[in-house]
């Protein structure tokens, strides 16, 4: 029996965040000393509270939305049924899958720039005192690879956002390689 497309996105998810934490289990050692010296010790711990309950519904609201956006690629593309690993609609597969992937990376990166306004207005709630003031900018490149090297220098935040643009870059992939392998060794009209 074959897991539905639900299960499928959740286990690629599960597959993704098990890899990418046995590839950085070295991190796991600096933890301690990274949240030592990470700027939420200054808050309270209500606020502290609040910033990582935050901190996780924005991350699996993403998560989500990622999800709910190739699982809704994906029902489109096996909707056709004469998916076969010689047709021309394999193309038209291969062009969907890199699409996806490609929307979630801008989707990723929108996150990463919208964020910091986000996490700003939290803090002047918390801090009084701090200035009204728009803080978004696009984030680079060199800003996406940095966030994306998983250092044990960068801050509790910095990781997080860089473990959460692997793991839904990864799942995404994870997910249409799993649809790809569904299509080419369970397709009947395939064999």
């Amino acid at each position: 029996m074959q897991p539905g497309r639900s299960q499928v996105h959740l286990l690629s998810y599960l597959i993704a965040s098990i890899l990418l934490a046995a590839l950085h289990v070295g991190l796991l050692a600096e933890l301690s000393p990274m949240i030592a010296r990470d700027t939420i010790l200054t808050l309270s711990p209500v606020n502290r509270t609040l910033l990582v309950v935050l901190t996780c519904v924005a991350s699996v609201a993403l998560a989500l939305f990622c999800a709910g956006k190739t699982r809704y690629l994906q029902n489109t593309i096996a909707s056709n049924g004469s998916f076969k690993a010689s047709s021309p609609s394999a193309f038209r597969f291969s062009l969907t899958a890199a699409l996806d992937t490609g929307l979630t990376l801008i989707v990723l990166w929108a996150a990463m720039s919208l964020a910091p306004q986000v996490f700003y207005t939290l803090y002047q709630w918390v801090i009084p005192g701090l200035p009204l003031q728009w803080v978004v900018s696009p984030v680079s490149l060199t800003q996406v690879v940095s966030l994306v090297n998983l250092d044990a220098t960068d801050s509790l935040s910095t990781l997080s956002a860089g473990f959460l643009i692997l793991v839904i870059t990864l799942a995404t992939v994870l997910s249409w390689l799993h649809l790809a392998g569904t299509f080419i060794w369970h397709n009947p009209s395939h064999h």
